[in-house]
Protein backbone atom coordinates (compact mmCIF):
# COMPACT_ATOMS: atom_id res chain seq x y z
CA UNK A 1 0.00 0.00 0.00
CA UNK A 2 1.26 3.74 -0.13
CA UNK A 3 1.38 3.49 3.66
CA UNK A 4 3.77 0.50 3.69
CA UNK A 5 5.60 2.35 1.14
CA UNK A 6 5.97 5.76 2.32
CA UNK A 7 7.30 4.05 5.75
CA UNK A 8 9.80 2.16 4.62
CA UNK A 9 10.98 4.92 1.98
CA UNK A 10 14.62 6.25 2.19
CA UNK A 11 13.00 10.11 1.95
CA UNK A 12 11.21 9.70 5.21
CA UNK A 13 14.17 8.09 7.06
CA UNK A 14 16.14 11.24 5.60
CA UNK A 15 13.20 13.84 6.96
CA UNK A 16 13.09 12.07 10.83
CA UNK A 17 16.70 11.95 10.76
CA UNK A 18 16.95 15.54 9.70
CA UNK A 19 14.22 16.76 11.98
CA UNK A 20 15.60 14.67 14.88
CA UNK A 21 19.39 16.19 14.48
CA UNK A 22 18.24 19.58 14.48
CA UNK A 23 15.62 18.97 17.89
CA UNK A 24 18.90 17.86 19.41
CA UNK A 25 21.26 20.64 18.11
CA UNK A 26 18.63 22.67 19.82
CA UNK A 27 18.80 21.21 22.79
CA UNK A 28 22.61 21.08 23.34
CA UNK A 29 23.00 24.75 21.86
CA UNK A 30 20.65 25.73 24.93
CA UNK A 31 18.27 28.82 25.24
CA UNK A 32 18.77 31.31 22.59
CA UNK A 33 19.19 34.80 23.73
CA UNK A 34 20.90 36.61 20.72
CA UNK A 35 20.91 40.18 20.66
CA UNK A 36 18.37 40.65 17.43
CA UNK A 37 15.93 38.24 18.87
CA UNK A 38 15.65 40.37 22.11
CA UNK A 39 16.25 43.86 20.03
CA UNK A 40 12.99 43.43 17.63
CA UNK A 41 12.78 39.63 16.30
CA UNK A 42 9.86 39.27 18.96
CA UNK A 43 8.59 43.38 18.80
CA UNK A 44 8.63 42.42 14.81
CA UNK A 45 6.74 39.20 15.14
CA UNK A 46 4.05 41.41 17.62
CA UNK A 47 4.00 44.48 15.28
CA UNK A 48 2.76 42.15 12.30
CA UNK A 49 -0.22 41.58 13.93
CA UNK A 50 -0.90 44.41 15.70
CA UNK A 51 -1.27 47.97 14.45
CA UNK A 52 1.83 49.66 15.49
CA UNK A 53 2.44 52.02 13.29
CA UNK A 54 0.08 55.12 14.98
CA UNK A 55 1.85 54.40 18.38
CA UNK A 56 5.48 53.79 17.82
CA UNK A 57 8.31 55.35 16.06
CA UNK A 58 11.50 53.41 15.70
CA UNK A 59 10.25 51.24 18.61
CA UNK A 60 12.91 48.40 17.78
CA UNK A 61 15.31 51.16 16.10
CA UNK A 62 15.35 51.29 11.87
CA UNK A 63 14.56 47.45 12.29
CA UNK A 64 10.89 48.46 13.32
CA UNK A 65 10.23 48.77 9.45
CA UNK A 66 11.13 45.08 8.57
CA UNK A 67 8.84 43.07 6.94
CA UNK A 68 7.50 41.74 10.12
CA UNK A 69 5.53 38.80 8.73
CA UNK A 70 8.34 36.00 9.14
CA UNK A 71 8.43 36.81 12.51
CA UNK A 72 4.87 35.62 13.48
CA UNK A 73 5.76 31.85 14.26
CA UNK A 74 8.37 33.10 16.94
CA UNK A 75 6.01 35.65 18.39
CA UNK A 76 3.31 33.20 18.54
CA UNK A 77 5.34 30.43 19.98
CA UNK A 78 7.05 32.80 22.56
CA UNK A 79 3.35 34.26 23.54
CA UNK A 80 1.82 30.49 23.86
CA UNK A 81 3.20 29.90 26.92
CA UNK A 82 4.95 26.51 26.43
CA UNK A 83 8.13 25.89 28.15
CA UNK A 84 11.14 27.91 26.03
CA UNK A 85 12.61 24.15 25.12
CA UNK A 86 9.52 23.21 23.21
CA UNK A 87 9.03 26.14 21.36
CA UNK A 88 12.37 26.22 19.92
CA UNK A 89 12.25 22.35 19.26
CA UNK A 90 9.19 23.27 17.16
CA UNK A 91 10.79 25.57 15.51
CA UNK A 92 14.34 23.89 14.75
CA UNK A 93 11.86 21.44 13.48
CA UNK A 94 10.51 23.53 11.06
CA UNK A 95 13.67 24.80 10.58
CA UNK A 96 15.08 21.57 9.07
CA UNK A 97 13.02 21.44 6.10
CA UNK A 98 16.11 23.47 4.72
CA UNK A 99 18.06 19.87 5.80
CA UNK A 100 14.98 18.36 3.55
CA UNK A 101 15.44 20.43 0.35
CA UNK A 102 19.09 19.98 -0.02
CA UNK A 103 18.56 16.11 -0.05
CA UNK A 104 15.85 16.46 -2.39
CA UNK A 105 18.21 19.34 -4.56
CA UNK A 106 20.62 16.61 -4.72
CA UNK A 107 18.98 13.82 -5.53
CA UNK A 108 17.69 15.71 -8.44
CA UNK A 109 20.70 16.93 -9.66
CA UNK A 110 22.68 13.53 -9.19
CA UNK A 111 24.09 12.33 -12.44
CA UNK A 112 24.17 8.57 -11.40
CA UNK A 113 20.63 6.63 -12.63
CA UNK A 114 21.63 4.14 -9.59
CA UNK A 115 18.83 4.97 -6.86
CA UNK A 116 21.28 4.05 -4.34
CA UNK A 117 23.92 6.45 -5.71
CA UNK A 118 21.66 9.35 -5.88
CA UNK A 119 20.23 8.44 -1.94
CA UNK A 120 23.87 8.34 -1.25
CA UNK A 121 24.53 11.82 -2.83
CA UNK A 122 21.79 13.05 -1.19
CA UNK A 123 22.79 11.78 2.35
CA UNK A 124 26.13 13.63 1.85
CA UNK A 125 24.65 16.46 0.92
CA UNK A 126 22.91 17.00 3.82
CA UNK A 127 25.97 16.18 6.05
CA UNK A 128 27.66 19.22 4.48
CA UNK A 129 24.95 21.33 4.63
CA UNK A 130 24.48 20.34 8.59
CA UNK A 131 28.32 21.16 8.97
CA UNK A 132 27.33 24.92 8.13
CA UNK A 133 28.56 26.52 11.55
CA UNK A 134 25.51 29.43 11.20
CA UNK A 135 23.04 26.88 10.41
CA UNK A 136 23.70 24.64 13.38
CA UNK A 137 23.76 28.17 15.71
CA UNK A 138 20.55 29.63 14.08
CA UNK A 139 18.10 26.38 14.80
CA UNK A 140 15.54 26.61 17.50
CA UNK A 141 16.73 30.31 16.97
CA UNK A 142 14.32 33.48 16.06
CA UNK A 143 16.36 34.22 13.30
CA UNK A 144 14.80 34.14 9.61
CA UNK A 145 17.42 33.14 7.54
CA UNK A 146 16.98 29.62 7.99
CA UNK A 147 13.28 29.37 7.22
CA UNK A 148 12.99 32.01 4.23
CA UNK A 149 16.28 29.54 2.79
CA UNK A 150 13.41 27.14 2.86
CA UNK A 151 11.85 29.07 0.12
CA UNK A 152 14.58 29.72 -2.02
CA UNK A 153 15.67 26.09 -1.68
CA UNK A 154 12.01 25.11 -2.94
CA UNK A 155 12.42 27.14 -5.57
CA UNK A 156 15.97 25.74 -7.11
CA UNK A 157 13.91 22.55 -6.75
CA UNK A 158 11.12 23.21 -8.56
CA UNK A 159 13.73 24.51 -11.16
CA UNK A 160 16.01 22.20 -11.41
CA UNK A 161 13.34 19.77 -11.98
CA UNK A 162 11.92 22.02 -14.25
CA UNK A 163 15.51 21.16 -16.44
CA UNK A 164 14.68 17.71 -16.76
CA UNK A 165 11.27 18.54 -17.57
CA UNK A 166 10.56 21.96 -18.29
CA UNK A 167 7.02 23.46 -17.59
CA UNK A 168 5.24 26.53 -16.87
CA UNK A 169 3.52 25.63 -13.39
CA UNK A 170 6.57 24.53 -12.05
CA UNK A 171 8.91 27.99 -13.11
CA UNK A 172 6.30 30.44 -11.95
CA UNK A 173 5.87 28.31 -8.96
CA UNK A 174 9.26 29.00 -8.34
CA UNK A 175 9.65 32.54 -9.33
CA UNK A 176 6.82 33.37 -6.69
CA UNK A 177 8.61 31.32 -4.12
CA UNK A 178 11.66 32.98 -4.65
CA UNK A 179 9.64 36.26 -4.60
CA UNK A 180 8.69 35.61 -1.21
CA UNK A 181 11.66 34.59 0.14
CA UNK A 182 13.20 37.65 -1.16
CA UNK A 183 10.04 40.19 0.25
CA UNK A 184 10.26 38.82 3.74
CA UNK A 185 14.45 39.10 3.41
CA UNK A 186 15.69 41.27 0.86
CA UNK A 187 19.43 39.56 0.63
CA UNK A 188 17.34 36.52 -0.75
CA UNK A 189 17.15 38.82 -4.17
CA UNK A 190 20.59 37.39 -4.49
CA UNK A 191 19.37 33.90 -4.86
CA UNK A 192 16.43 34.68 -6.59
CA UNK A 193 18.51 37.10 -9.44
CA UNK A 194 21.06 34.19 -10.12
CA UNK A 195 18.44 31.67 -10.69
CA UNK A 196 17.97 33.60 -14.17
CA UNK A 197 21.18 32.31 -14.76
CA UNK A 198 18.96 28.57 -14.94
CA UNK A 199 16.25 29.44 -17.10
CA UNK A 200 19.45 29.96 -19.80
CA UNK A 201 18.78 26.29 -19.89
CA UNK A 202 15.62 26.04 -20.86
CA UNK A 203 15.93 28.48 -23.54
CA UNK A 204 19.16 26.13 -24.50
CA UNK A 205 17.03 23.13 -24.13
CA UNK A 206 14.27 24.20 -26.29
CA UNK A 207 16.27 25.85 -28.89
CA UNK A 208 18.26 22.34 -29.24
CA UNK A 209 15.32 20.20 -29.75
Amino acid sequence: TVLVRLVISPRLAVYLACAATAVVANYLLGKDMMWDTLDYHLYAGFSALHDRFSQDYFAAGPQSYFNPYVYVPFYLLARSGLPALLATSILAIIQSGVLWLTYEIAVVVAASDSPERRIALGVCAVALAFANPILIAELGSSYSDVITAELVLAGWLLLARAVGSPGTASIVCAGLLLGAASALKPTNSVHALSAFVLLLFFIVKLVTR
